[in-house]
């Protein structure tokens, strides 16, 4: 259950891991035209309790990347699904932990991927391991290939149902220290999306932790991490309003004032205004 005071977002509207996205589209489409979430009309899958210590510890002790591979890929098809049966899933996020930091790409990409299906399947249930890999999960960010990066945002965007924003803030926070723009760049643009997907009343609580962590950026020597800095100022004014954002930007200079004029010009009203 979410905190008291704290409402946990709707599912979100893309996921990118085991299928096309427009296909996942196209179900969420067909279900709001219909009038139910496919998640609460879905069976629970009674299949996460196999992963238990043992199967964790043959995992991590494998000394062979194809064979770490091969057991992840059977965990992915286990939990390919529309909604797990919960259970204690302590020793499986532990080991998840590690394997995201795994040198080998297939390993840890793959990680990525079962820690998304993971969230989609368990939502509120997968809070506290949304909590402990996010951290790991935005580090990865580091990485270039664009598939990697897609399958990074998409499991963080489905932690944002499993979590509420302000309890996964810090490790974004953290992220954005990062040496590496790449890391620095898309875990912004992961805020954003907590930002968009956070209810005004809690927003407004969590903004100083966000605005002038932000404006420590806007002089990066990245020029698309400065712009995403911006765009991300500009969302901020665009949700809190001229009156509580402008304090924060007044050491501005023109032109990025004006990128920030323009991203808070370009944002649209939803129901968690």
């Amino acid at each position: 259950m979410a905190a008291e005071g704290v409402k946990v977002p709707d599912a979100p509207k893309v996921l990118l891991l085991d299928r096309h996205p427009e296909e996942w589209k196209d179900e969420e489409m067909k279900g709001e035209e219909e009038g139910f979430d496919p998640y609460e009309m879905a069976d629970e899958k009674d299949c996460l309790s196999k992963y238990n210590d043992d199967w964790t510890e043959k995992i991590l002790a494998a000394a062979k990347w194809n064979d770490k591979k091969d057991m992840l890929q059977a965990l992915f098809d286990d939990i390919n699904t529309t909604r797990l049966k919960p259970t204690d899933t302590t020793s499986l996020i532990a080991a998840l932990k590690k394997l995201l930091t795994d040198s080998n790409i297939n390993v840890f990409h793959l990680s990525i991927k079962v820690t998304g299906l993971l969230s989609k399947g368990l939502r509120q249930n997968f809070r506290e391991g949304a909590k402990q890999l996010a951290s790991p999960l935005m580090k990865r960010f580091a990485e270039k290939r664009p598939q990697i990066i897609s399958d990074i945002s998409s499991t963080l965007a489905v932690f944002l149902v499993s979590c509420p924003f302000n309890e996964l803030l810090e490790s974004a926070i953290v992220s954005l220290s990062d040496k590496n723009p790449n890391v620095v760049k898309f875990s912004t643009k992961f805020i954003d999306e907590g930002v968009k997907q956070t209810y005004i009343d809690e927003l407004t609580n969590i903004k100083n932790d966000i605005i002038p962590v932000l404006m420590g950026l806007t002089n990066h020597s990245d020029s698309e991490v400065r712009d995403a800095i911006l765009e991300s100022l500009g969302l901020l004014k665009g949700r809190l309003g001229e009156t509580i954002v402008s304090s924060f930007l007044k050491d501005l200079n023109t032109q990025k004032m004006a990128k920030v004029n323009e991203s808070a010009a370009k944002y649209e009203k939803t129901k968690y205004d």
